[in-house]
């Protein structure tokens, strides 16, 4: 079980929506911010899009990413086969073991047979590079939709990116979404969160926390889930920081404390399993 860091961890650095800082940071300062934070693992995501980088500069992030220690993971959002074309060179020239896919709605559109038989071949393109495709439950997909097209693919190049709070906005706590998706699970996106009554009684709001201060059981999760690797993210509120530069402060000290988190605990199972075992 490897703790590795996505590049939504360090979505304002990065620049997202309408908030571009001046000095965003490119795919080689993400790998070295990784490791700053104790990771040798980053995954990238939709926010940092390597596809629309030159082979130059993904040559360059290989060498960075070799001379950091920090192996690194694909995320995409598309199953178009010209996209993921693309994405199997980016395995080629970045070693790249992961391609986390969130597939649009009009990835998953037509009979099942069909979309199950484009997952397959995504399958066979990614397993032939030794690459894993692990489909994520995001806003879009709900987890028992998303079970459903893994059991029907029924390929062992395609599992589940797990990622335990994005199915709040399909109406499911995330003992119930870990509950379905574990036994398909291939890749896990962990993040902290709570449930805030709004100030003027308004109803309420999700939000963001660092790892350890939100509803999230941590502990309880590494344990349903199989060892797989375990990407931090994080969901920091732009209410929580006033500038730029609080920003980025905010967004090292979440991430260092969630690899931290995770990483401790990811240790812990694994010395229990063996003690286990021998036991």
């Amino acid at each position: 079980m490897r703790v590795g860091v996505g590049s939504f961890a360090f979505r304002w650095s990065i620049g997202i929506g309408d908030y571009r800082p001046e000095d965003p940071m490119g795919p080689e300062a993400l790998v070295g911010a990784v490791a700053e934070c104790g990771a040798g693992l980053v995954q990238f995501a939709d926010n940092l899009p390597l596809h629309e980088r030159s082979d130059d500069e993904i040559s360059a992030l290989a060498r960075t990413s070799r001379e950091a220690g920090v192996a690194i993971q694909l995320g995409t959002n598309s199953l178009d086969p010209g996209h993921l074309n693309r994405q199997a060179e980016l395995v080629d020239m970045l070693g790249a073991d992961v391609v986390r896919i969130a597939p649009g709605r009009h990835d998953l559109q037509g009979p099942k047979d069909q979309v199950a038989e484009r997952l397959r071949a995504a399958g066979d393109l990614f397993a032939a590079k030794g690459s894993l495709v692990a489909l994520e439950n995001h806003f879009l997909l709900a987890p028992r939709d998303l079970a459903e097209l893994v059991r029907r693919a029924d390929h062992p190049g395609v599992r589940v990116c797990l990622d335990v709070a994005n199915s709040l906005a399909n109406g499911e706590w995330p003992d119930e979404t870990i509950a379905t998706l574990a036994p398909h699970t291939g890749n896990l996106h962990i993040k902290d969160y709570e449930i805030e009554l709004d100030p003027h009684g308004v109803g309420m709001h999700v939000v963001g926390t660092a790892m350890g201060e939100g509803r999230l059981d941590l502990g309880a999760t590494l344990d349903a889930v199989p060892d797989v690797d375990v990407i931090v993210e994080h969901w920091l509120p732009k209410t929580r920081f006033a500038d730029h530069a609080e920003a980025r402060r905010l967004e090292f000290d979440w991430t260092r404390r969630g690899v931290a988190k995770v990483a401790a605990l990811a240790q812990a199972k694994e010395q229990g399993v063996k003690a286990q075992g021998v036991g």
